[in-house]
């Protein structure tokens, strides 16, 4: 940096100093520190060369950082070298003393064999001004002239201040180069974390897409596939296989993605021997192998002169179990970041889940379908026994009553209680006939589904069922009931076996009690039924809801057994769900629940 050219040339040294002052104080780097001093001082005190010498960071050596006037054809004694005391620039950088000599025979006088020492000729005059900051020793300023100069105090002071004013501004424009280079390093870092976090952001992205992709297919390979999209889009180009082990042979089972070389495409149709490396190891370590940009070179290829540079291998795992090799042929040079290996590994894992998930899926539609046509059978050939049950029931009460016509006045006593045995034998048999046609039908009956109003449900059965206990007490207490969408007729067969049964086991009191009412949950209505009867022992709560299952004996109450086995079945078909608490003599509370909507 020079001073303009308007500045006049009779400035007095304060003036000057004063000026150099505030340049220095604008100067924010070192170079510019440099171009202010060396300016400034040649011009004040009418020298012709000046270099400025820096302490290097282990403070052993001097290096020149900037010179002025000097030709480079011409040696010089101000240049790269240790930091030796017996020389001017050491001694005054290590005794922090500024130098002056005003003619060439007093530097010759102070350094006998500097000539010698440096190779070069020592300057006619020359001052060495140290510029230290804090007490710690920055470099030197050198002036230099071509004719002897004398050194006014006035010009000592002068070169004196100026070198302590380039101390202080060097060591700023460093802090300031340093700020400046922590600034950009930082910047960089964050730069490259936030591509990092956008690198994440995408890769979780399509690893959620993925995971919702493949939960709506089931087919093995179509979710392979899948996978294999999923990454072809987040990976540089490339092309993605999948093999698994036939015999002694890797076959190729999926691929997106082709190879421009057909050799190579042939080869990978054709497939790979069982102990190929690339595709054994992580099939046997169950441990994915990444190759990039740093080991490929010396690793053997699946895909010679097929341009590949970074290629990933990893085993897929089925219930722990590796069932085949997914590998990544990339065409870009590149090294497997963590990210990079997150991604693949997460979505190699989601895959062996949806494949697992494939496979329960099947399992579980062929126990169904096969539960299913069972429970058809079943029921057919309950119906049918049922049917056919009818028939000999009927011809035994007919001739029953047939022998007692017959026999008339000769009936003895004995004899008609036999007949009334038998009749009470086949009204009892009728009856669970009925039973059992009506499970069957509960069972086989299509839903009409429809908007149920519970409320209008209940005031009906409870109508219906009153006369049973009109010579009795009986407290009704009937809270808000929904609507839910279930079908009518079924739902009423639901009620009507829960109230005959709080009616039945209540008959012992001498006030009967009945709560019905509701409770809500986000995804479904509970319905409550509850007694104060006779009650049950919760030990044998799993009986309940079985055909012909019975808690108490047929001379204390009445029943088939197949009422709570048909609740059961009809709200299970509504995809609800019955349970029963009791205890013995203390009343009983049934519910079942109804999805909503």
């Amino acid at each position: 940096m020079s001073f303009p050219s308007s500045t006049p040339a009779d400035l007095s040294l304060n003036e000057r100093l004063q000026d150099v002052t505030h340049a220095l104080a604008a100067s924010t780097t070192v170079h510019g520190v440099f171009d202010t001093l060396l300016t400034s001082a040649l011009e004040a005190v009418g020298a012709t060369t000046g270099a400025v010498l820096l302490v290097n960071a282990q403070g052993d050596r001097l290096e020149l950082a900037q010179s002025y006037g000097y030709s480079p054809d011409v040696p010089t004694i101000w240049k790269d070298g240790p930091l030796d005391g017996s020389i001017p620039a050491g001694e005054a950088v290590l005794k922090q003393t500024a130098l002056f000599f005003e003619h060439q025979e007093a530097l010759m006088l102070a350094y006998p064999d500097l000539e010698e020492r440096v190779g070069a000729p020592p300057p006619v005059a020359t001052a060495v001004l140290p510029m230290f900051e804090n007490w710690k020793s920055l470099g030197l300023i050198v002036l230099d002239f071509t004719e002897p100069h004398h050194f006014t105090q006035e010009e000592r002071f002068f070169l004196r201040t100026l070198s302590t004013q380039c101390g202080i501004a060097l060591g700023r424009a460093r802090l300031m180069a340093d700020l400046q280079g922590q600034v950009e390093q930082r910047t960089q870092q964050l730069q490259h974390q936030k591509e990092e976090v956008e690198s994440r952001n995408r890769a979780l992205e399509a690893v959620a897409q993925l995971s919702r992709d493949l939960r709506l297919e089931d087919d093995r390979y179509a979710l392979i596939r899948r996978a294999q999209q999923s990454l072809a889009g987040l990976l540089a180009p490339g092309v993605f296989t999948y093999f698994e082990l036939e015999g002694e042979q890797w076959c190729l089972k999926a691929q997106v993605g082709q190879f421009q070389d057909l050799t190579v495409q042939e080869q990978m149709e054709t497939g790979w021997p069982r102990a190929t490396p690339a595709l054994w190891r992580p099939f046997e370590t169950r441990q994915p192998l990444y190759q990039g940009v740093d080991t490929l070179g010396n690793a053997t290829l699946l895909e010679p002169g097929a341009d590949v540079h970074a290629v990933a291998t990893l085993p897929l795992l089925v219930d722990g179990v590796p069932v085949g090799c997914f590998r990544a042929a990339l065409f870009t040079q590149r090294l497997w970041t963590p990210i990079d290996q997150m991604v693949l590994e997460t979505i190699l894992h989601g895959l062996g889940l949806a494949l697992e998930r494939a496979e329960q899926t099947a399992r579980l539609r062929a126990k169904h379908d096969a539960l299913a046509a069972a429970n058809e059978e079943l029921e057919a050939f309950a119906y049918s026994v049922s049917h056919d049950l009818r028939t000999p029931v009927r011809h035994l009460t007919s001739f029953a009553q047939l022998l007692r016509t017959t026999l008339g006045d000769r009936l003895d006593e004995k004899s008609a209680r036999y007949l009334g045995v038998m009749d009470q034998a086949a009204s009892r048999m009728t009856t669970l006939i009925d039973a059992i046609l009506d499970l069957s039908r509960t069972s086989q009956q299509p839903l009409h589904l429809r908007v149920v109003d519970l409320g209008s449900v209940v005031a009906s059965v409870r109508e219906l069922l009153e006369p049973e206990a009109f010579d009795r007490q009986v407290t009704w207490t009937i809270g808000p009931l929904p609507l839910v969408m279930g079908d009518l007729s079924l739902l009423r067969q639901v009620m009507e076996n829960l109230f005959s049964n709080a009616l039945k086991y209540t008959a012992p009191r001498e006030e009967a009690h009945v709560e019905v009412w509701a409770e809500e949950s986000p995804y479904d209505w509970r319905i409550f039924v509850r007694d104060n009867g006779v009650g049950f022992d919760p030990n044998y709560t799993h009986k309940l809801f079985g055909v012909f299952q019975r808690l108490h004996r047929q001379e204390e109450f009445e029943g088939n057994g197949v009422g709570l086995a048909n609740v059961r079945r009809v709200i299970t078909r509504h995809g609800g769900l019955v349970t029963a608490e009791g205890v013995l003599d203390q009343g009983a509370t049934f519910s079942f629940t109804l999805p909503k909507g």
